[in-house]
């Protein structure tokens, strides 16, 4: 019998949505019956007492409160306080700040386990966690970008079970990133940025991994941004139906920069402070906007006067870095360094 009413208790309490209705139910009967009660006993003993005062009571009461404004002084007023407060208002209460609590902590859980929906819009999502060093300093890049410092990072991953780290802004999401329910869960359709990163940097097979991963995005979000990391160049073909906006073949420029500093002494310093957005001076991008066409070659000498340096200019994908004969048109993008980032308006007015 015992064992009985145990398994059946903890299966209601499973059913959360009878449980709560029925300790609300509880808690309401108790509030009305002990009101009745004390209103029908106490009208004599507490002078002028009316039925918002006896809801009152109740309501201090089951709270445990207890203001001590009112209190029964007839017997049927304390036997309805035992009955209606303390045997069912108390018990009733008490559970409700328990499924609360419940609530709560399991909100808790499956925050930090990727279970829940992310709050988050105009986000940046970061496919796949190659690593625990890796992703932070691609996070602290993307802090540092002035474009992206109150925007928020997703990060989708079936590798691991939770973040090994707790940052503002970061969220994790845990689920196969070729599966739709887990881009739902990040918020796909509010995000603005999708980075796809390999799954291992050993692994020359996770480039179809990566390639899988942007079809799917670009499917459910045909206008969104993604960037994905190849490592093999020779995998260019997987990407060829993606439509994946940009492709960083990672180990090639790893590769040509190291070929580079061995013929060139400097020049890995040189790369490595125009990418980080930490020191000082950085490499930034602006699109062209509406207007006549422009020489662009003397529209980047009138920027070096103003501390700009114009490296190049992209066009149809195909980045131009000598500018003679050049003209810039709209939707090209200019790459620059510079201490931060202008919006075209700006940049045309110092280049006129």
């Amino acid at each position: 019998m015992l064992f009985w009413v145990t398994r059946s208790f903890r299966n209601f309490r499973k059913r959360r949505g009878a449980s709560l209705a029925l300790i609300l139910l509880m808690v309401l009967a108790a509030l009305l019956g002990n009101s009745a009660c004390f209103y029908f006993f106490e009208a004599q003993a507490h002078e002028g007492l009316t039925w918002v005062d006896a809801v009152w009571y109740s309501v201090v009461s089951i709270s445990t409160i207890g203001y001590g404004d009112y209190f029964p002084q007839t017997t049927g007023g304390r036997l309805g306080a035992f009955f209606f407060i303390i045997l069912v208002g108390l018990s009733a209460f008490s559970g409700m700040l328990g499924l609360l609590v419940d609530w709560m902590v399991e909100m808790s859980q499956r925050e930090l386990m990727g279970l829940s929906n992310v709050p988050c819009r105009n986000h940046v999502i970061l496919v796949n966690f190659p690593g625990e060093s890796r992703v932070r300093q691609i996070l602290e890049e993307l802090r540092l970008d002035e474009g992206r410092l109150r925007r928020d990072v997703v990060i989708v991953s079936e590798r691991i079970e939770r973040l090994p780290f707790a940052l503002d802004n970061v969220f994790f999401v845990h689920g196969s990133p070729l599966q739709e329910e887990t881009f739902r869960r990040a918020r796909l359709e509010q995000a603005s940025v999708a980075l796809v990163l390999c799954t291992d940097p050993a692994d020359l097979t996770s480039d179809g991994v990566v390639a899988s991963v942007v079809t799917m995005i670009e499917h459910l979000r045909p206008d969104i941004k993604t960037v994905a990391e190849c490592l093999d160049e020779r995998h260019r073909v997987l990407f060829e139906s993606t439509n994946c906006d940009s492709i960083v073949y990672s180990n090639r420029v790893v590769n040509h920069l190291l070929v580079q500093e061995s013929c060139q002494s400097g020049v890995a310093c040189l790369v490595e402070k125009l990418t980080d957005q930490a020191d000082g001076d950085s490499l930034f991008c602006t699109a062209v906007g509406q207007g006549p066409e422009r020489d662009a070659l003397t529209f980047a000498c009138a920027l070096l006067a103003q501390d700009l340096n114009v490296m190049g200019v992209t066009r149809d994908g195909v980045t131009h870095t000598r500018l003679k004969g050049l003209r810039l048109r709209e939707g090209d993008e200019v790459l620059y360094v510079g201490a931060r980032r202008y919006a075209w308006e700006e940049m045309a007015a110092l280049g006129a």
